[in-house]
């Protein structure tokens, strides 16, 4: 079963998306597995790629200052877990794209690969994405983008789509997504 969540807590400052980043930047490969370059485990859309948080959320942070949109929550976080079936590479492919139907909505986003050890011998590629909300493309250009129900499912859906596509265990619907009103 693949996993796929939105965290509902705020990322409300700069220090916290600051930090945010950082966590998503700071994949940490464990030294007894191959890992590839850093190119292979972090991807940006709109972004400059850059390791460095301060650069990443300063850029993220100027859409929101030129729209007045600060104080508000400024980004979304976002899991994606695939069951331990791929490699660090393949689930940054995978994540990518399902991290187009952000792109589609003119959001700007960073994601990166964690590999956590599970049982003391299988490790387990995940991906951390954090999502810009403010639109900086398209026609809502300007307007925040909020994760409402119809968002949530339509994501959901997205999501599987891609996975289907890959072969992947597809991710179970949850009746969270009609129960809140939104993220």
């Amino acid at each position: 079963m693949s996993i796929l969540r939105v965290f509902p807590g705020k990322i409300d400052s700069p220090e916290k998306l600051r930090r945010k980043i950082q966590y998503v930047l700071s994949h940490k490969p464990f030294d007894k597995i191959q890992c590839e370059s850093d190119e292979h485990l972090i991807k940006t859309y709109g972004l400059p790629y850059s390791k460095n948080p301060a650069q990443i959320s300063e850029f993220m942070l100027f859409s929101h200052n030129a729209f007045g949109r600060k104080g508000q929550r400024l980004a979304y976080h976002i899991l994606m877990d695939f069951a331990g079936l791929l490699s660090p590479t393949e689930a940054n492919i995978i994540g990518f794209a399902i991290n187009q139907f952000l792109a589609e909505r003119g959001l700007q986003f960073v994601q990166g690969v964690h590999i956590s050890k599970k049982n003391c011998t299988l490790y387990w590629p995940h991906v951390h994405t954090i999502c810009n909300t403010q639109i900086v493309r398209g026609r809502n250009f300007g307007k925040k983008f909020h994760f409402y129900k119809r968002d949530l499912l339509d994501f959901h859906n997205w999501a599987n789509c891609i996975l289907q596509k890959n072969h992947l265990p597809t991710i179970p619907k949850k009746e969270d997504y009609f129960n809140d009103t939104h993220y």
